[in-house]
């Protein structure tokens, strides 16, 4: 068998070296091409004769000036201009792409392209199309700058996508079903929408810019939708007419140091929002400036996590409409004109750690219900700190509610670092109130039952020292500390019974001091609800 082997092993590379050896060169002017050493060919579309004439794996290169036409690239050749500055390709047909790409392996780099005015062309467009590398082009005044349609594993990076917005529409940047993509150093700005994905997966997106996408109705930085696994790092998305980056039913996403600021238009506009969309991380996020800073609506187990949501002309973070089972952790929401965060319908939600700060109000909740809020800061928020209407079973415990609303001479309390404007009572107990703080200032402090008929908070006991950290208790049986009981914790423990990995001890649930099959039976009792856990 290694003989066999063996010959097809050299046949490979000589087929590999021979294709490389036989690789022709072509130039091109606006009056014809060439091949390296030939004949000059004189033609009307130069860029087109030379992708004819050429074989797989040939090089094309364009010289400087002004070309009138649109390139089908149906086979595998690198394309390359003088440079985008000195090179343009103007569509000679509206009504098609300037450069349609249908093959794998495919360069394009160099050219500046427009004119793709028809309805749903763009400057650049590979279709079905993998391995592809387009750099260093500009694509404008289309209706699409550059657009992926069911294309994968290409690489496009450093091109100018602006300005491309006809018949009220127009994108700088489109994948449509397209995945495993590389986008990097893209501007795509001054388009009605800037970079789009929908039904594309597992992308990643890195400082790319989308700004000051406007033109008429909906305007959006970057957008996905039914899109998820994707990863979007360090892009800006500025001064955007609505939104700066917009995830619409769109899952598994990972948001991490983007810049969303100054979205808004009209009183409206958003620096990131989460519409129907769960099982995204947000991390180290900027979203100051617009109208509302991170938006969640209908969506749900999101992570958000060091982002700042600051200086917003409404609220800073806002959960709405049955945005549930969310983590906010370690988030600055400062100075909103409104809230700093925002709860509207969405309950067992975690905030731990955020801070909360000079806001009109800081942590409002609107009938939303078994929230976890715990070792957040609020401090100096104008007019409350705390604001709760038809929510109940909230756990709010160890945070730091310190001067906020108008101090009161006559009572020495804060009106009000608290507002219960709800019949039901509510418990408020092991948080600090600020320095020489006591029971008759606390007390005078918060709008219950006292003030206006409303339910009793009761808030001792509390603490005497600021809190520097939650003691939220660990969940029996949460092996893998997302704060729930599922079958995952249950096959961990399994996991552990046998060996396969170390163990935990918030896996020996009957605490006999090992981890059995008995303890991951356990779990998965308890997860179905068919027992308790001490």
């Amino acid at each position: 068998m290694s003989k066999p082997n063996g010959i097809l092993l050299v046949l490979a590379l000589w087929l590999v070296f021979c294709g490389t050896a036989s690789a022709t060169q072509f130039y091109v002017n606006e009056s014809g091409w060439w091949r390296a050493g030939g004949a000059f060919y004189g033609s009307g579309t130069p860029i087109q004769s030379a992708v004819t004439a050429a074989d797989n794996g040939d090089s094309i290169y364009v010289y400087n000036g002004s070309y009138y036409e649109n390139v089908d690239v149906d086979k595998r050749l690198i394309l390359e201009g003088e440079g985008m500055d000195v090179v343009t390709v103007t569509a000679k047909s509206s009504h098609d792409p300037v450069f349609e790409v249908t093959a794998n392996w495919v360069e394009i780099s160099g050219f500046a392209v427009s004119g793709a005015t028809g309805s749903y062309k763009p400057g650049i467009r590979l279709y079905y199309a993998d391995n592809c590398n387009i750099y260093n082009n500009s694509a404008s005044h289309s209706q699409y700058g550059i657009s992926l349609s069911f294309s994968s594993n290409n690489m496009l990076q450093n091109n100018v996508a602006d300005s491309n917005h006809y018949y009220d529409s127009g994108y700088g940047i489109s994948l449509s079903s397209s995945s495993n993509n590389v986008l990097r150093n893209n501007s795509a700005s001054d388009n009605q929408h800037g970079i789009s994905l929908s039904f594309s997966s597992n992308n990643t997106l890195a400082n790319n810019t989308a700004n000051s996408n406007s033109y008429r109705g909906e305007g959006y930085g970057i957008s996905l939708s039914f899109s998820s696994n994707n990863t979007l790092t360090a892009n800006t998305a500025n001064s955007n007419r609505d939104y700066g980056i917009y995830l619409y039913q769109s899952s598994n996403n990972v948001l991490q140091n983007n810049v969303a600021n100054s979205n808004h238009y009209y009183g409206s506009g958003y620096g990131i929002e989460l519409s129907f969309s769960s099982n995204n991380t947000l991390t180290n996020n900027t979203a100051s400036d617009n109208w509302d800073g991170i938006y969640l609506s209908s969506s749900s187990n999101n992570t958000l996590t060091n982002n700042t949501a600051s200086l917003n002309g409404d609220d800073g973070i806002v959960l709405h409409s049955s945005s549930n089972y969310n983590t906010l952790t370690n988030n600055t929401m400062n100075s909103n004109y409104d809230c700093g965060i925002y709860m509207d319908s969405s309950s067992n939600n975690t905030l731990s750690t955020n801070t909360v700060n000079s806001n009109d109000r800081g942590i409002y909740l609107s009938d939303s219900d078994n929230n976890i809020i715990t070792c957040n800061w609020m401090q100096n928020n104008t007019v409350r700190g705390f604001y709760l209407w038809e929510s109940t079973g909230n756990d709010i415990s160890y945070n730091n509610i310190i001067e906020n609303g108008n101090y009161n001479t006559e009572t020495d309390g804060w009106e009000w670092n608290f507002y219960n404007d709800q019949t039901d009572p509510v418990e408020a107990k092991h948080n600090y109130w600020g320095a020489g703080m006591n029971n008759s200032t606390i007390d005078a402090s918060i709008c219950d039952d006292e003030e206006g008929g409303w339910g009793e908070v009761e808030f001792y006991p509390f603490e005497t020292d600021p809190v520097t950290c939650t003691p939220t208790p660990e969940l029996h049986g949460d092996v893998n500390h997302d704060g729930k009981l599922s079958t995952a914790d249950a096959v961990l423990a399994l996991w552990m019974a046998v060996g396969s990995i170390d163990t935990d001890p918030a896996a020996d649930v009957n605490s006999d001091g090992q981890v059995t099959s008995l303890d991951a039976l356990m779990i998965l009792q308890a997860a179905a609800g068919s027992i308790e856990l001490g």
